[in-house]
């Protein structure tokens, strides 16, 4: 029996790059408005625009709108399928950094020492850090770009720092480079 799959013109993911309507995700973020997003998107929320229609949300967004209700009944069907298996990862993950950000300041840590020992108490536990890792991306093609936003916005505090000292610290130990590719369509 043949495999079925869906086909879209609106997103393309491969490891380590993104891309909406052929244009890099990363190079979008922080020049295109939120509407010019849904528009490139065809109304897909910019925020999970790089997943195209498979994942469990879109799913359940889409099989909400198939009974006929109205668009934000289907709006809200998608978002309440985000939990801490299907695209919630980020909400434990600050957890992760929050508490890693007080432990430093106790211990008189650097965040690069600190990322180190919340690291191996994570290996030690046979745990994943949530937040960090894609089964796609080796080096998520988005996280650069919204790390030199929150840069250049003067935002970037130590959480940040926290976030790229681990990240950093995962990449090292692992011994794993990162390519972030390129996308080849364009519109």
């Amino acid at each position: 029996m043949e495999e079925e799959t869906w086909k879209t013109a609106i997103t393309k993911v491969e490891p380590n790059k993104v891309c909406l309507r052929g244009y890099r995700i990363d190079e979008l973020m922080g020049r295109i408005t939120y509407a010019q997003g849904v528009f490139l998107a065809d109304a897909m929320l910019v925020s999970s625009i790089d997943h195209g229609a498979t994942p469990p949300s879109c799913l359940a967004a889409r099989t909400v709108a198939s009974t006929g209700a109205p668009l934000n009944a289907a709006l809200a069907g998608g978002i309440l399928a985000i939990s801490r298996h299907h695209g919630g990862a980020i909400e434990e993950s600050m957890r992760v950094l929050q508490e890693a950000v007080r432990r430093k300041g106790e211990m008189n840590n650097t965040s690069e020492e600190m990322a180190s020992i919340v690291i191996r108490e994570y290996r030690a536990r046979e745990k994943r850090l949530p937040g960090f890792g894609h089964r796609i991306h080796t080096k998520d093609p988005r996280t650069p770009r919204l790390f030199q936003i929150a840069s250049d916005l003067g935002i970037a505090g130590e959480h940040v720092e926290m976030a790229q000292a681990i990240a950093d610290g995962i990449e090292k130990s692992s011994g794993k480079g990162s390519d972030t590719g390129t996308c080849r369509a364009r519109l």
